[in-house]
């Protein structure tokens, strides 16, 4: 159940990721919630503002540090990974024509042949005998 709600927050992450700026100023504004529902804590323990919310701010940590650390837990690494990797796959094959033909050639040549191995394959030892007692 977690990794389906990991994949979602994922997934929501990388649609809204094409509104980046939306989602850092959500991100900006969460963070803000945090220390401020911490300063108020603080304030209501007995302390001044002032320290209250210095003391929540060293709770909290680092605004950067957790901003990135949230940010890279949101991102969807693979798919973005995977989509930069076909961008730059594509892009090297329109700047290579030769060689992107090269290449389709021999994949084509490559599974085609393993096809034609595996029908033969299938055809003569693997499929059974139509035969109800065979001998």
């Amino acid at each position: 159940m977690d990794f389906l709600i990991h994949w979602w927050r994922e997934v929501v992450y990388a649609i809204r990721k094409l509104n980046r700026n939306a989602a850092e100023r959500d991100l900006d504004e969460e963070i803000n919630l945090h220390v401020e529902m911490e300063t108020h804590l603080n304030i209501a323990d007995g302390m001044t503002p002032n320290d209250a919310r210095r003391a929540a701010l060293l709770t909290f940590g680092g605004m950067t540090k957790t901003k990135e650390r949230t940010m890279y837990m949101w991102r969807l690494t693979s798919i973005e990974t995977l989509w930069r990797d076909i961008r730059h796959g594509l892009r090297l094959m329109i700047k290579n024509p030769g060689f992107t033909a090269v290449t389709v050639l021999s994949l084509a040549l490559g599974i085609g042949a393993n096809t034609a191995i595996f029908s033969i394959i299938d055809a003569v030892l693997l499929k059974t005998t139509p035969l109800c007692r065979p001998g």
